[in-house]
């Protein structure tokens, strides 16, 4: 069973979902506890499982912020704003989930389908 919900109101897990698996194919092996990570299934490198979290891990976020061209800048009030290079901008008090919605909106076409 799956849901559909707006990109605005993905959780951080949720994000990266979508990320692994539509943005690049990955299948995504099990989520950890309280869902709050996934692991995707990868054959590269002799690795059969990775922990996937762009939304909180800047080793998995930071490569996509750079590959994408996305650009992050700071308010004055800590809220951070990611824009792409098409001109689609997000908000969020967290840098990584800014630009993950950003890529997501640029990249994914919705609906943004949710395993339950």
């Amino acid at each position: 069973m799956s849901s559909y919900m707006d990109v605005e109101k993905l959780p951080a897990w949720h994000l990266d979902y979508v990320i692994a698996n539509r943005i690049f194919g990955y299948a995504i092996s099990r989520t950890t506890r309280a869902r709050q990570t996934i692991n995707v299934a990868y054959s590269g490198g002799g690795l059969n499982d990775l922990e996937f979290s762009p939304t909180t891990r800047w080793m998995d976020g930071g490569p996509l912020i750079q590959s994408y061209g996305l650009s992050i800048v700071q308010n004055e009030a800590g809220i951070w704003t990611c824009t792409s290079q098409e001109g689609i901008s997000h908000q969020d008090e967290s840098p990584l989930i800014a630009a993950m919605r950003v890529l997501i909106s640029s990249k994914v076409k919705p609906p943004y389908e949710i395993p339950s």
